[in-house]
């Protein structure tokens, strides 16, 4: 996992969730909010990730990118 994401993750929903509106209702829930730890060890977490993913069957389709979508529509946001 890249280092400090955990906490940065946990910086940005407690940020989220006492600055806007539409997240008031779980604002009581945010003590409780926990980032467990991988059960893979860090060399095998995009394989079972990809594993996971492709057990899917049908709905891979909303996951998938092709490098013509990617080009045609991701492409423009790094330039």
């Amino acid at each position: 996992m890249v280092p400090g994401f955990k906490t940065r993750l946990r910086q940005e929903l407690k940020y989220l969730v006492n600055t806007h509106k539409e997240f008031e209702d779980i604002k009581e829930c945010e003590q409780y909010f926990k980032i467990s730890d991988s059960s893979f060890p860090p060399n095998c977490l995009a394989w079972a990730g990809a594993s996971i993913l492709s057990s899917l069957n049908s709905e891979i389709d909303k996951f998938e990118v092709t490098l013509r979508d990617y080009i045609e529509k991701y492409n423009q946001v790094t330039k």
